[in-house]
């Protein structure tokens, strides 16, 4: 007599086997700003879901093209998806720390 593996994919499926957690926010670029730390150089990509909201949100980078992705951005009512590797996103405070940039999507 043959069983079906059908239901014991449909379980497995139900759970995730590895978690990879990420904060992730679509909005507007508000600025982008570097610093140096005599080491290397820090990116800071910073964004706002609206105009409305009293908080913005930010990432940081070393990689010099995803600023300069960013910085193009910057001009008219571009929309871009940044995610970064905090575990979660913060729920509240002024700047929101989404960790380092693990990547950027601009939406013309």
């Amino acid at each position: 007599m043959k069983k079906s593996i059908l239901p014991i994919l449909l379980t497995l499926g139900m759970f995730p086997l590895a978690s990879h957690a990420v904060c992730t926010q679509s909005g507007h670029v508000e600025r982008v700003t570097a610093w140096n730390d005599g080491v290397g150089t820090y990116h800071y990509i910073y964004l706002r879901n609206s105009a409305l909201t009293n908080y913005y949100w930010y990432a940081r980078t070393t990689d010099d093209e995803m600023a300069e992705i960013a910085t193009s951005a910057l001009t008219g009512t571009t929309r871009v998806t940044v995610s970064g590797d905090a575990a979660t996103c913060p729920p509240a405070g002024g700047g929101r720390f989404m960790g380092n940039l693990r990547y950027l999507i601009v939406n013309p």
